[in-house]
């Protein structure tokens, strides 16, 4: 009952799908806040240095992290 064609479009389709998700979890990500302790964040992540120094720059109203917006405050 399959065809070539309904399997190339259901292919198809999941790439698209797979690459949608994929593109969206990047947006995504944890905007963590930098520790006085050297490569971690706030709640404990650890991270690489240039990780941190990116942690380092970003202003208080970027971040996203829950925990790490708990410890700020």
């Amino acid at each position: 009952m399959d065809s070539p064609v309904i399997d190339s479009v259901i292919f198809c389709i999941g790439i698209l799908v797979r690459s949608a998700l994929d593109t969206g979890a990047a947006l995504m990500q944890k905007k963590h806040a930098a520790s006085p302790l050297a490569n971690m964040s706030m709640c404990g992540y650890e991270a690489t240095p240039q990780e941190y120094y990116q942690m380092k720059k970003r202003r208080g109203n970027f971040v996203n992290c829950q925990k790490c917006l708990r410890l700020l405050k």
